[in-house]
């Protein structure tokens, strides 16, 4: 049977278009899903390391242990507050590449906590202090930022978390218990008015005065 001319034109264009969507639109868009979930992932691979290390720091050393043990266990906080810091600052500086693959409430979360412990490291506070905020934060913005857990079923924890990362990071902004107090010689003194030492020397004259008198 012959194959008619038209039907094989109509053929090969329709197949022509299918293979532009297909390299033009669906590819690009499966491209992007891989590279979003990649960041994602990512991202919770780095908040891992981030709580393992702030969980060294935060745990404070047991008095009766050995000063061999006590010296070891001091070493390794020095390596994890120093890898610490280094994964601290490359989330600030990435933050944009991870920023990019959320959106609404999380994206705001991501740039709020990225912006929170970055000036956290650069605070005065204690290392053990640092170290216990950085801990506790990581719960509730790992548990909302999950990939596997943007589902319908997720969302009343993940309203929570939301919720409970945005307490601790506005009580952290708040909290100076651990600021240094200003020293002594350093605190600015307030000095008197003109006036005020106008109204003093003239009330010593007038003293003066009434006891000459």
């Amino acid at each position: 049977m012959p194959i008619d001319a038209t039907t094989f034109a109509a053929s090969v264009a329709t197949s022509v278009v299918a293979a532009t969507v297909v390299e033009q639109v669906v590819k690009p868009r499966v491209e992007a899903n891989k590279e979003r979930r990649a960041a994602r992932r990512e991202l919770m691979s780095r908040m891992v390391g981030l709580s393992l290390s702030a969980g060294v720091l935060a745990e404070e050393l047991p008095k009766d242990m050995s000063r061999e043990v006590r010296d070891r266990v001091r070493a390794e906080q020095v390596r994890q507050e120093e890898r610490l810091r280094l994964i601290v600052q490359q989330l600030f500086d990435d933050s944009g590449r991870f920023v990019a693959v959320y959106g609404g409430p999380l994206r705001q979360l991501l740039v709020e906590y990225a912006m929170c412990v970055h000036g956290l490291m650069l605070s005065s506070r204690t290392r053990l202090r640092k170290a216990q905020i950085i801990k506790e934060l990581n719960v509730p913005v790992a548990t909302a930022l999950d990939p596997e857990r943007q589902r319908l079923w997720y969302v009343l924890g993940n309203v929570r978390a939301l919720r409970e990362a945005s307490r601790i990071i506005t009580s952290t902004h708040s909290d100076q218990r651990d600021e240094p107090e200003e020293p002594v010689e350093r605190r600015r003194i307030p000095r008197p008015s003109r006036e005020a030492v106008r109204r003093q020397e003239g009330s010593a004259s007038l003293d003066a005065s009434r006891r000459e008198t």
